[in-house]
């Protein structure tokens, strides 16, 4: 049977060392690899050498974001969904909601950064939790921005989710 590796970015990002150890193992093993983003490609070939590379994007069902007509809050809603880990950068987004206490932010997701954020997070921050997507949709579309603080993505699905339930 073929043997295909999905790489989704953030594996790509890590210490050389990882790469010499747990990737170039892999991708040795495999028939193709798979990207969701063409511009890895030859950050993949680095490591893989002349394995086959296929580029696949990701598909996004947003027939549950429907047709949104935006009203604003009034107090604004701003959202972020993702997993709670260091290269979505959400520290910063923390600080953002202590300089503006008048706003309320909803964070969905999930992490190893979780507890670490509630700690550092003001009364104004709401974390949620992992929650079902057609919940997800629901959150967005009872936000009126939604923003993504990553210092890397590979695709950014939950860009086009958010897109697709009319949010800037």
């Amino acid at each position: 049977k073929p043997v295909i590796v999905r790489v989704s970015g953030a594996e790509i990002l890590y210490p050389k060392l990882f790469k010499n150890i747990f990737l170039k193992p892999i991708f040795k093993l495999a028939d193709a690899i798979v990207t969701p983003n063409s511009s890895m490609i030859e950050d993949v070939r680095k490591i893989a050498g002349n394995k086959k590379i296929l580029y696949l994007p990701q598909g996004i069902d947003i027939s549950n974001a429907g047709k949104h007509v935006r009203k604003l809050n009034k107090t604004p809603r701003i959202i972020y969904v993702g997993r709670l880990i260091p290269v979505k950068n959400l520290t910063m987004l923390i600080k953002v909601s202590k300089l503006l206490p008048n706003y309320k932010f909803v964070i969905i997701g999930d992490g190893t950064e979780k507890e670490r954020l509630k700690k550092i997070a003001p009364d104004n921050v709401s974390f949620l939790g992992l929650i079902p997507q057609k919940e997800v949709i629901k959150e967005m579309k009872k936000s009126d921005v939604f923003v993504l603080t990553s210092i890397s993505e590979s695709f950014g699905r939950v860009l086009i989710e958010a897109l697709g339930c009319g949010l800037p």
